[in-house]
């Protein structure tokens, strides 16, 4: 394919995807931003005040904070029985990519975009042969639009601004070319065809300003005109530059402001499989063969309301909106019925209009008018009705996301019950539970994919790895020919993570209260399998912490544990329950955050 045919193929496919968006999303994504960023979009009410109750804000930084607030766990899993390789050791390794790449910190703007517009989105690339992330705004990609999820998604790319100065500057190593008596390899520039480049406003089809970049559209809304319209005083807008990157999985190209292909070349996300050659343990030389890792298009799309037929899913505030904009009503209503009450309005008879600029209402004034001349204009107070109608408003825009008052962290005013308060929470963690499940099977466990395959296809070398064991850091190596073949991630958000804990927790208890009545069941061990469970105690900590047992007779159940005297085995399986479950007092349980049927409460 020469270059005109490629610029045609990828202009078509991408200003098809433009349009499709530009007619049915941009519009709402741009609302909600507005809502999001505390504007007005649809004001029905207008009055002296303008006030925005910030309602919706307050809302989806709840909810992000339930999603991504915690810790994030990515587990990666083998799939088959010759997978031999220390997953320990590669999680490990995950986690450091993830902590010098700031995944997290780039994954929460996504996510942000996701509750906003319903859409956000992470690119990965290599960069010194480990994974990356480019977070790019909702409004600057472009995907297929007969894709539904990411399955079935045939090509997608970004678009960003950038300088010829810039491009130049960009450079790869000739794989052709080494120079083995200087250990040095030559460099040449990454991009081709840059002198052919012409300036935006002179392509004839395109000019600044037509089609503008989510940046110049955010500094538009607020601030009321591109802060960047010069760009800065040191580049000119003539050596500004619009990049089109495109991904399809057999190529990935990039185009300069709509009319040069500045690289076109193989798809890098895949591998043929291959065999080459390596040594064993012992040094001999063996070989290994490379599995094939299928071309992959390299985006974790980040979806909150999910259509099964459409790529494009729905945001939180496209659910609320409405909401929003009959909450700030309200308020402002209830604003300007206080202020014509507070400021009275007056009658004045028409004979004494000469003398209305001596007629101030300030105590004490004195008005040289004949009585019954000037009269108050009488303003019904709506009183407590407007309160009332903001705590319905709000409270539907918190049921319409989960939000209600308990996960937001705000505390109740007496009226609720135990019951609801247990029914309430069940029904909000049902919810956000689903929702976080939902990006965690989609978006990242994608994210974690598409890192490990790119880990797989361009670390060739082994790798130290810092690892934090019971005896403090500790090195260990990870060997990329350990982990071949496809691998499972399991990932777990914090509020999964939380929820599996306290169950677990819950399970322990039970089990410790049902399996210390048992004469057969060692104590020793009961008490290291449940203490690991309830306090996160590693087995080494564990094992300083029983102290040695006295020698006693052949058969004979020791009567001390760790320093306290203990119920034998025997008297523990003919205790009552009652007594039994006494050994393990209702402080302990709650300050395990325990709730044992059968024990009283705090």
């Amino acid at each position: 394919m020469n270059d005109k045919t490629t610029v045609k193929m990828v202009m078509e496919r991408f200003n098809k995807s433009r349009t499709y968006t530009r007619k049915g999303f941009w519009t709402t994504w741009k609302n909600a931003r507005k809502l999001f960023n505390n504007e007005r979009v649809m004001a029905n009410y207008i009055g002296n005040s303008d006030t925005f109750v910030p309602e919706t804000f307050t809302i989806l930084q709840s909810i992000k904070s339930n999603v991504i607030g915690g810790k994030i766990s990515m587990n990666y899993l083998p799939t088959r029985d010759d997978q031999t390789g220390d997953t320990e050791v590669l999680n490990a390794f995950m986690d450091q990519i993830w902590e010098k790449d700031r995944t997290k910190l780039k994954a929460s703007w996504a996510l942000e975009d996701s509750l906003i517009t319903g859409n956000g989105y992470l690119w990965q690339y290599v960069e010194d042969g480990l994974p990356v992330n480019l977070y790019v705004p909702t409004e600057d990609n472009f995907f297929d639009t007969s894709a539904t999820n990411y399955e079935n998604l045939r090509f997608g790319g970004y678009r960003h601004l950038t300088t010829l100065a810039d491009l130049k500057k960009d450079m790869i190593t000739n794989p052709d070319y080494n120079d083995e008596e200087e250990n040095s390899q030559q460099k040449i520039p990454k991009y081709k065809n840059l002198e052919k480049i012409k300036p935006l406003n002179d392509s004839g089809e395109y000019k600044i300003g037509d089609d503008k970049t989510a940046k110049q559209l955010r500094e538009e809304m607020l601030a009321g005109a591109p802060l960047g319209e010069d760009y800065g005083q040191e580049v000119k807008e003539t050596d500004i530059i619009e990049i089109i990157c495109y991904f399809d999985k057999e190529r990935m190209i990039k185009i300069a402001n709509r009319t040069v292909v500045i690289l076109d070349v193989e798809t890098p996300f895949k591998r043929e499989e291959q065999t080459v050659d390596s040594v064993d343990d012992l040094g001999n030389p063996v070989q290994v063969t490379l599995p094939e890792i299928e071309a992959f298009i390299p985006v974790a799309p980040a979806r909150d309301y999910v259509d099964g037929a459409m790529w494009y899913a729905k945001g939180e505030v496209e659910v609320i909106g409405e909401l929003q904009e009959l909450l700030n009503d309200t308020q402002n209503q209830k604003t300007d019925n206080l202020n014509y009450t507070l400021n009275r309005m007056w009658t004045l008879d028409p004979s004494q209009a000469h003398k209305k600029d001596e007629i101030q209402s300030v105590p004490g004034a004195v008005f040289t008018i004949p009585p019954g001349s000037l009269e108050q204009i009488q303003t019904a107070s709506i009183g407590g009705d407007a309160d009332n109608e903001m705590m319905r408003i709000t409270s539907a825009m918190r049921r319409a996301t989960a939000a209600d008052e308990l996960i937001q962290g705000a505390s109740t005013d007496g009226t609720i019950t135990a019951t609801e308060v247990r029914a309430q929470l069940a029904q909000a963690g049902t919810r956000f539970g689903s929702k976080v499940e939902n990006y965690e099977n989609e978006f990242f466990s994608i994210l974690g994919k598409n890192m490990f395959k790119i880990l797989q296809i361009f670390t060739t070398q082994e790798i130290a790895v810092r690892m934090l064991g019971p005896k403090g850091v500790e090195w260990k190596n990870y060997n990329p020919g350990e982990f071949l073949g496809d691998y499972d991630v399991k990932v777990a958000l914090d509020g999964t993570a939380r929820v599996i804990k306290e169950t677990e927790k819950q399970e322990a208890m039970q089990f410790f209260l049902m399996a210390s009545k048992m004469p057969f069941v060692d104590q020793q061990v009961l008490f290291k399998m449940v203490a690991g469970k309830l306090f996160d105690k590693t087995e080494q900590e564990l094992r300083d912490l029983i102290a040695a047992q006295p020698m006693g007779l052949p058969g004979e159940v020791p009567t001390e544990m760790g320093g306290m005297p203990q119920a034998g085995a025997g008297e523990m399986a003919q205790m009552p329950m009652s007594q039994a479950e006494s050994q393990v007092t209702n402080q302990e349980m709650q300050g395990a955050g325990m709730n044992v049927p059968g024990m009283p409460q705090a």
